[in-house]
């Protein structure tokens, strides 16, 4: 397998091999086929993405008693809400390392002037972030899956990154964050 570059287009960051000919990267978790060779299955990378349904999940869980009016949450975009605003998935893509060719199913912008730089993205890859400390980070959703989602201080957390938002989406995003990862 020749491999020609290790760099991921979208962002610069390193890309590394995830197996079945594949690479993600691991600033922007984009993913990538690392070889044309047709010596691998396709079809078993793709059944581990099609496992799971996060556009479908989030629509579950926007209807469930757990999550509180979409129109309380200030901080959220999600729906027509985020359909109409195409300035958001930009500031996704500039901020949060969302690659352009990922859809943004729902986002969370905590900035007080809604600019897009802090906060976080759902996409049917995974989680893309920037916290309440400036650091980026990004889940697919195994990842997500095995990591700490407990509230830090009240406040929505994965792992050790955590957002300050209005208190709807607070409560929001700490019931959506339970309910994904007991999907």
């Amino acid at each position: 397998m020749e491999i020609v570059s290790m760099t991921c287009p979208n962002c610069m960051g390193h890309i590394k091999p995830i197996g079945n000919g594949y690479g993600q990267c691991e600033f922007c978790g984009a993913k990538f086929k690392l070889s044309d060779d047709d010596d691998f299955d396709d079809e078993e990378f793709d059944e581990e993405d099609e496992d799971f349904d996060a556009e479908a999940a989030i629509d579950e869980f926007i209807g469930s008693r757990e999550c509180p009016p979409v129109k309380d949450m200030t901080d959220l975009w999600y729906g027509t809400r985020l359909e109409q605003d195409s300035d958001k998935i930009s500031a996704a893509q500039k901020y949060l390392g969302v690659p352009t060719d990922e859809d943004v199913i729902l986002l969370v912008d905590n900035t007080m002037f809604h600019n897009g730089k802090k906060g976080l993205a759902i996409t049917e890859y995974g989680i893309y972030l920037r916290d309440e400390d400036n650091d980026l980070e990004s889940y697919t959703w195994d990842e997500f899956w095995d990591a700490d989602v407990d509230p830090m201080d009240g406040h929505p957390s994965i792992d050790d990154y955590y957002w300050i938002c209005d208190s709807d989406t607070n409560r929001g995003l700490i019931n959506l964050f339970d309910f994904l990862q007991d999907y």
